[in-house]
């Protein structure tokens, strides 16, 4: 019992010091170029680019009605490498299948229900490039929960911290020197995305052979969706922030909100890694029947 103990203390410590410096490290490095986009984007500016981040978050959640929870739980309820792969390889075909769904969506009525679920936020082309934005994150999703579940926390660690740096780098450029005010800065988003989206498709692929069910994929969706709640109450407050703002006041306010809710999760980087790195330790603890 002492060396799991010693085990698992380890992963959890490992994993939750790697994502802390990484995300912190990006943390820091946006504060510090805080003034730089202060000074060339205006509060509206943050308005637009809040709205983006707002509905790529708020399709992500949708898209996922805690089907990650479920695939974690049960790979570890299992020790067959073949029922792995198809579990991987399911979660996999949901996400890049789901995601088309926002797309083709706002592709035939986009411009309708913006008009009626927004005041000043118009589909194109923010609205546009936050379901392109939302479409091309997804399959990252269950890469990253592949390599928490094999404890391989390192590689997802250093490759999201350097997609992360590209992203700030690329908005800096687009924003300082070709002055794209809250263009660039949402386009900034999508270097980072498609660098992820590339590694994951590759990394999947190659673990789970391209083998996947429908089944599996039936029985993970159910077991997670009574999550779902769970899942919305950490987001409500600023979604629904956000969102009130920009129906009853205007941009600018949307803008400054968002600045400061940023400001105010700073503390969070802290507690990130170690949430992270939680549910695979505790299921993985679980089906070893290492309850103490």
């Amino acid at each position: 019992m002492n060396r799991n103990l010693q085990r698992y203390t380890s992963i959890l410590l490992k994993g939750t010091l790697a994502s802390t410096l990484v995300n912190s490290t990006t943390q820091i490095i946006g504060v510090i170029l805080l003034p730089v986009f202060t000074y060339y984007l205006t509060p509206e500016d943050y308005g637009n680019v809040a709205i983006v981040s707002m509905i790529a978050l708020v399709l992500s959640h949708i898209t996922n009605p805690g089907i990650l929870t479920a695939t974690t739980r049960l790979y570890h309820d299992t020790e067959d490498i073949n029922e792995r792969k198809i579990l991987i390889g399911s979660t996999n075909v949901y996400f890049l299948s789901v995601a088309f769904i926002p797309v083709i969506i706002g592709l035939l009525f986009g411009p309708k229900l913006f008009s009626w679920i927004f005041k000043d936020f118009s589909f194109y082309p923010y609205g546009f490039l936050a379901l392109i934005l939302t479409f091309i994150r997804q399959p990252a999703r269950i890469w990253i929960t592949l390599m928490n579940l094999q404890y391989k926390f390192h590689q997802a660690t250093i490759y999201n911290g350097l997609c992360l740096i590209i992203g700030i780098v690329v908005s800096v450029i687009l924003v300082v020197v070709f002055e794209m005010g809250a263009m660039g800065k949402v386009l900034g988003m999508f270097p980072s995305a498609i660098i992820l989206v590339l590694i994951s498709l590759r990394t999947v692929h190659r673990y789970t052979d391209g083998i996947w069910s429908f089944q599996n994929i039936k029985k993970q969706f159910l077991l997670g969706l009574p999550i779902v709640g769970a899942l919305w109450s950490t987001q409500v407050l600023e979604l629904g922030g956000a969102y009130m703002l920009e129906r009853f006041s205007n941009m600018s306010t949307v803008g400054v909100f968002t600045l400061a809710m940023s400001l105010a999760q700073l503390p969070l980087v802290l507690i990130y890694g170690f949430r992270q790195m939680w549910n695979p330790v505790i299921y993985d603890n679980m089906n070893n029947k290492n309850y103490e």
